[in-house]
């Protein structure tokens, strides 16, 4: 609650309602003050707003997700007292408990004793409901992590071979090197640099079109922005860190070749 006061046992006969952060701002957009005690009438499904009565603000809440955890957005929310505003037909109440194997049967003697009329009520997990939820992005999105996993591996694997490529071309260039007073640390660093240089190369190519590919999964992102620089640097450094591991062996192999025989080869 930002503001206001809860329900009490009148509030249904005074027509008293709660409404939420993005409704209090679209209902009183120009309104510097507190939406507290200010009235509305609204209409729907063909009924007159003339013929709707005037609904007194009390109090104005959070802004909360109201049907699933992956929507478009927090939707204007008005919230009635029990028992008061228009009728749905349905009435759902979400009930604190605990592990106690007892605690469903307790709920379904609550719900009869709120006048369910014999219709035995549905009752569900929270947790289970936002699981749920959000079961068709998190399977997308696995879907995506596992692709983008082998697309790492397979990007190693690559670089691995041109770089394991670009040291047998150059035994002998090496041993030259080594034969004119080249350390074997100079040699590593050689090798290292021209991966490195390979994978810093594909790295920014590869930011570009990943910014551009985000506007397809742009609906399936939760808490995170589309755009989120952290999520790009973290993947940025994390290739480059496979990257120098994949010039590991290419780079062990080039400090152990021995400048004689490297001069003599062909």
């Amino acid at each position: 609650m930002l503001g206001g006061r809860t329900f009490d046992a009148q509030s249904a006969q005074r027509n008293e309602v709660v409404i939420n952060e993005t409704f209090a701002k679209q209902l009183f957009p120009a309104d510097a003050g507190s939406p507290v005690g200010k009235r509305f009438r609204s209409a729907g499904n063909g009924t007159d707003v003339e013929a709707s009565p005037w609904y007194t603000v009390v109090a104005v809440a959070r802004d909360a997700i109201m049907h699933g955890l992956l929507n478009d957005g927090v939707e204007p929310t008005v919230y009635f007292p029990f028992g008061g505003g228009p009728t749905t037909g349905r009435t759902t109440l979400i009930v604190r408990g605990t592990d106690d194997p007892r605690f469903p049967e307790q709920l379904r003697q609550l719900a009869a004793s709120l006048g369910s009329r014999g219709v035995p009520p549905t009752i569900t997990n929270v947790e289970q409901e936002l699981s749920d939820s959000i079961a068709e992005p998190r399977f997308s999105m696995r879907i995506l992590a596992a692709f983008a996993a082998l697309a790492v591996v397979l990007a190693a694997i690559g670089l691995y071979g041109v770089i394991s490529y670009t040291v047998a071309r150059r035994t002998r260039e090496i041993g030259i090197r080594m034969t004119l007073g080249a350390t074997r640390n100079s040699i590593a660093r050689l090798v290292v640099a021209d991966g490195l240089r390979l994978s810093v190369v594909g790295v920014v190519l590869g930011l570009i079109g990943a910014v551009a590919a985000t506007r397809v999964i742009e609906t399936a992102l939760y808490g995170v922005q589309r755009g989120d620089p952290w999520s790009f640097a973290l993947g940025a450094v994390a290739l480059l860190v496979i990257s120098a591991a994949a010039c590991l062996v290419p780079t062990i192999r080039a400090t152990a070749v021995d400048p004689a025989v490297a001069v003599r080869a062909e």
